[in-house]
């Protein structure tokens, strides 16, 4: 099944296809912080890409070969759009070393170097460190990065499997996913509030509401994949695309401009 990029207007109205890249495996797609540039991972090739917003322009700004130089993934614009954070995974798959670049994929920089696997690298709201997850032990410990400074700092940790985490706008806290389940990291008293299930949350760019992707039960077994839009506590929740049978969603991601919009890889 190939992966293709939307977007859709946060009420359902306007699902428009970008582009025509499918592929295997397609994931991470990011708005850059002006709204003019899609980054995304390709993981048949292990290069990450740019397009403009209207799908044009396609172009490799980390290229390589899976086989020989590993898998390039998870790609985060810095907040001024200057530089671009990913992961380098090795060619067998192994740990992840989180990287940073320009946004023109020169001037490559090695954040994170050792044993541990590291991923999900996003940017703090101000720009002045990379937040990631380091795995090790059945743990999953949260740490930031000052990209000058290469100074770790670690924030919480908690046990079992983590993904997708997002900082709030204001910097308050870090909407992340544990076990199927959306929490909510409060930065002042360090306390994990549980919200609701889900995956792949994304926060708007004022902080009231989440993008996400739930799983309702369909035919045979098996799941119905369903693009949500809600309030950041997980109410009011709105389907706004529903996959049918043989289709899946994920990964979606709001547009920085005024009429912003989820983007999702189908």
């Amino acid at each position: 099944m190939a992966s293709v990029i939307h977007t859709v207007n946060p009420d359902g109205s306007h699902v428009r296809q970008l582009g025509s890249y499918g592929a295997d495996w397609l994931f991470g797609p990011e708005w850059s912080p002006d709204g003019s540039t899609i980054v995304y991972a390709d993981g048949n090739v292990g290069a990450i890409f740019t397009m403009d917003a209207d799908g044009s322009d396609r172009a490799s700004i980390v290229a390589g070969t899976a086989a020989v130089h590993g898998w390039m993934q998870e790609p985060a614009w810095s907040p001024d759009g200057s530089q671009i954070a990913y992961v380098r995974r090795g060619t067998a798959q192994a740990r992840g070393d989180v990287m940073l670049m320009a946004a023109d994929g020169s001037e490559g920089t090695t954040l994170t170097n050792g044993p541990a696997d590291d991923t999900d690298p996003t940017w703090s709201p101000d720009g002045s460190s990379v937040l990631f997850l380091r795995h090790g032990h059945g743990k999953v410990a949260f740490f930031t990065i000052a990209p000058d400074e290469i100074n770790l700092q670690q924030l919480f940790r908690v046990e079992g499997t983590v993904t997708s985490p997002a900082w709030l706008p204001d910097g308050s806290g870090v909407i992340f996913v544990r076990a199927g389940q959306v929490s909510l990291y409060h930065l002042s008293d360090g306390s994990v509030e549980p919200l609701f299930e889900g995956r792949d949350p994304a926060v708007s760019p004022d902080g009231s509401q989440l993008v996400w992707v739930r799983l309702t039960p369909a035919e045979a077994g098996s799941s119905r994949y369903e693009l949500v839009v809600s309030d950041l506590k997980g109410g009011n929740a709105a389907t706004i695309v529903r996959c049918e049978m043989d289709c899946r969603l994920g990964e979606p991601d709001w547009s920085p401009l005024p009429s912003a919009a989820p983007s999702a890889t189908q």
